[in-house]
């Protein structure tokens, strides 16, 4: 299944060489799409996911990362909000239209518009500021998955 059509299959097991505050560090396993059209950030945010055990597929834009979710199975996609073409709040928009309730973190560095347009959006959304560590994207894909 896409993230467009349903449910996602993440397996959530402890790996004791990782922490995550005082409980072991998850680790993850499934596809995640990163959705950027900064190269420095994406290499970050693929990075992190994929040292936790995501694959991870990329797009740089929103309309492109409706091509790459149409023919490939996803559980997770992060999307930069501001981006050419289609921007992640338009795209959690046709993702959620879709009946995809799975959590959809969007990064900025513009905060104050991306986090009023995220009120208009269901289901769990997550802003994450530019810039990015490994260990924020890390901790809040992993705080969406588990709670």
């Amino acid at each position: 299944m896409s993230l467009l059509e349903g449910p996602a299959h993440f397996q959530l097991a402890p790996t004791p060489s990782l922490r995550y505050g005082h409980a072991p560090c998850p680790s993850l396993k499934g596809v995640a799409v990163v959705v950027e059209d900064d190269a420095s950030v994406l290499s970050i945010v693929r990075r992190a996911l994929a040292a936790r055990g995501l694959s991870v597929l990329e797009a740089s834009n929103g309309a492109d990362a409706l091509e790459v979710l149409a023919s490939h199975a996803a559980d997770l996609l992060i999307t930069d909000a501001i981006m050419p073409r289609m921007g992640g709040v338009e795209l959690a928009r046709h993702i959620r239209s879709a009946g995809n309730n799975r959590p959809i973190p969007l990064v900025s560095g513009y905060a104050t518009g991306v986090i009023e347009a995220m009120k208009t959006l269901d289901g769990p959304i997550r802003f994450l500021e530019k810039p990015l560590s490994p260990t924020q994207v890390f901790d809040a894909v992993a705080d969406l998955l588990t709670n």
